[in-house]
């Protein structure tokens, strides 16, 4: 269908809510090897041609190959006519074709050589013209990525929880139930059809595993900063914190989801886990974490392709400085810092004790000494006593 109703569809019939198996991909799905085979499965999924996934600097770069090959092809090794051919001829006959095409298969043999260094050379550019980073960015120019993404998050918005299934049964079912189930059915093909597309944009990653910063925005500047106040000699004399209570669950958020998207990080105990304490960890992993995504159940973040390979550098940058504490060094600072100490002192002129505040300045180590007034009591102090002697 064309377009999605706004009202999202009431969850009020008999449907098991399940993230685990919450994915888009066919069961089937193999991951391919090589590079054209990756690139013919996204276009599959999307109904575009293989060609057009393939930049300009890797077609001519396949092109200059294919045409050395052509040429090496060409001087291939040339065979001694047929035994009938050669008896038809005298000794001198003979000799001469053997020599002649001994001596052309020596100049074919060098000719292929001389190629053969000339096709390292158009391999290395060939496969340079492989990288991830150029396919990235070619592929995320030519399909309508952001307009599919906006599209599915629409289309998981109307279904909710129905984002999970592929078809609802229809047996059974009346009035509003009904009618609820059918127009889920008109839209599950097309939302399922447009996350498999999205899913396929993994293959453009090294690593699938990424696909956590693929998807969705961290939603964090970077590590948690924080700036320590220091004396004129450099000692430490108080921190700031550069971060709210927003900024901690923002990055626990998206530490969060990063585990469970690959699965949890590996302990040398038990191997992969989840942490105790990860908020998502009923949602499965992989592709199956994609769809609680679009549904808004990952805290504040969105299914948000990244548009290049810069953009997606940048987050698995930040992703990895989740939850991270560190000092800006570059924001140190030195600010007045007192440090308070008391005595009392008898004034012998009113014969009663004064309060005597010793301000110490830590950072430049200047002391002041304030006298808060007479009115102090006479301290508490424990007289000394000589100690009797033998």
């Amino acid at each position: 269908m064309n377009t999605i109703p706004n009202t999202p569809l009431p969850a009020n019939m008999s449907v098991a809510d399940d993230h685990r198996r919450a994915y888009a991909r066919p069961t089937e799905f193999t991951r391919p090897a090589g590079y054209e085979a990756r690139l013919s499965a996204i276009a599959a999924a999307w109904n575009v041609a293989p060609e057009d996934l393939l930049h300009k600097g890797y077609v001519a770069a396949r092109a200059e190959v294919e045409k050395i090959d052509a040429e090496i092809a060409e001087y291939a090794s040339v065979a001694l006519p047929d035994a009938a051919v050669l008896r038809e001829k005298n000794d001198a006959g003979r000799r001469k074709v053997i020599n002649d095409t001994r001596a052309e298969n020596e100049y074919r043999a060098q000719v292929r050589a001389e190629l053969h260094e000339v096709r390292k050379s158009a391999v290395s550019v060939f496969e340079v013209n492989k990288e991830p980073e150029l396919t990235f960015n070619h592929i995320l120019s030519v399909l309508p990525v952001a307009e599919t993404v906006a599209k599915v998050r629409a289309m998981a918005a109307f279904l909710g929880a129905y984002c999970n299934h592929d078809v609802l049964p229809l047996t059974l079912k009346s009035g509003n139930d009904l009618r609820d189930a059918m127009a889920a059915n008109e839209v599950i093909p097309e939302f399922r059809a447009g996350l498999n597309r999205l899913l396929m944009l993994d293959l453009l990653l090294p690593s699938p595993a990424e696909g956590y910063a693929l998807f969705s925005d961290p939603g964090i500047k970077g590590m948690l900063t924080f700036r320590h106040n220091v004396s004129n000699t450099g000692r430490v004399i108080g921190t700031v914190c550069d971060w709210s209570d927003a900024d901690l669950a923002a990055h626990k958020v998206a530490e969060d989801w990063r585990e469970a998207f690959i699965g949890g990080f590996t302990d040398n105990i038990t191997g992969r886990r989840l942490s105790e304490n990860n908020q998502f960890s009923a949602i499965g992993a992989g592709d199956k974490a994609v769809t609680p995504l679009v549904r808004g159940l990952i805290g504040d973040l969105t299914l948000d392709v990244a548009s290049s390979w810069e953009v997606l550098q940048d987050r698995l940058r930040r992703y990895s400085e989740a939850n991270r504490k560190a000092e800006d060094r570059e924001g140190r600072f030195s600010a007045d810092v007192f440090d308070d100490s008391e005595s009392h002192v008898l004034n012998r002129h009113t014969g009663q004790y004064e309060k005597v505040i010793h301000r110490t300045n830590l950072r430049d180590n200047s002391v002041q000494r304030i006298t808060v007034g007479s009115t102090v009591p006479e301290p508490d102090m424990v007289p000394f006593i000589q100690p009797l002697r033998d």
